[in-house]
């Protein structure tokens, strides 16, 4: 859409330089709710696919509650707080008790995602068209680099950000 997103926190900034005698810059173009860290975003059939972590505050938490991830799916035009209730029933993807998200990423033309799991496994995550469902899973902690994520000969394949290597 000739638009520069910057995500920033729970923030996503939008800069249009197409206006303005030095471009528009909007800040807060859309805002995850507290507490959430986006870690990636997508642009995929005129949908933003924001990947983000919730991470707790942990001054004011005793107990250590589980942790949890998300992808949102932002129209480019409401400016709602995506924090379940401004986002459509279907948009909101939520992830329990996940540690980690990875970059999102498109693969066989479909978006794709890594879980790092409470339970010390890690997942890849296939979006089926109406929820994302598991496809592949093994112990340890294998989240991708950001860049590490290629197509090789018909596979996928990645280079984890710990030891070891990934093939699917």
């Amino acid at each position: 859409n000739g638009f520069l997103y910057l995500a920033d926190g729970n923030s996503i900034h939008k800069f249009d330089g197409q206006t303005g005698a030095n471009g528009t810059f909007t800040a807060s173009a859309i805002d995850l709710a507290e507490g959430w860290i986006i870690k990636d975003t997508l642009e995929w059939k005129g949908f933003m696919w924001i990947a983000a972590s919730y991470e707790f505050n942990k001054t004011t938490i005793t107990a250590k509650p589980p942790r949890r991830a998300a992808v949102f799916l932002w129209n480019f035009q409401s400016r709602k707080s995506a924090d379940f209730s401004g986002f459509d029933k279907g948009s909101t993807f939520l992830f329990e008790n996940t540690f980690d998200i990875s970059p999102i990423f498109l693969y066989d033309g479909t978006p794709h995602l890594f879980l790092r799991t409470q339970q010390q496994s890690t997942r890849l995550m296939r979006f089926t068209g109406s929820e994302f469902s598991v496809v592949w899973e093994e112990a340890g902690d294998i989240i991708p680099n950001k860049d590490g994520i290629t197509e090789y000969y018909g596979h996928l394949a990645w280079l984890p950000s710990t030891a070891g290597d990934g093939v699917f």
